[in-house]
């Protein structure tokens, strides 16, 4: 059993280090490529006028927090709403 386990976290170890950067897009969507140090723009959607602007409003200060509380970074990409 020992050696069994011991096999398993040598490989499981060994599988975490290989450095392959093929990726192969199987969303039906489509992909994106984002080029290191290219900055990720992302838009919301949210009604800012009239009976429900406050509901609004509270959503996109709650990304702007959450973007603010990882430096505006994701994934190692600066971020731009």
């Amino acid at each position: 059993m020992f050696i069994v386990c011991s096999a398993l976290a040598v490989f499981i170890t060994l599988a975490g280090c290989l450095n392959t950067n093929e990726y192969n897009c199987a969303d039906t969507l489509g992909c994106v490529t984002i080029a290191p140090g290219e900055p990720i723009d992302i838009g919301v959607l949210q009604v800012l006028s009239g009976d429900l602007k406050n509901q609004g409003i509270m959503q996109v200060r709650g990304v702007e927090m959450c973007l603010a509380a990882k430096n505006n970074r994701l994934l190692g990409h600066p971020v731009q709403l």
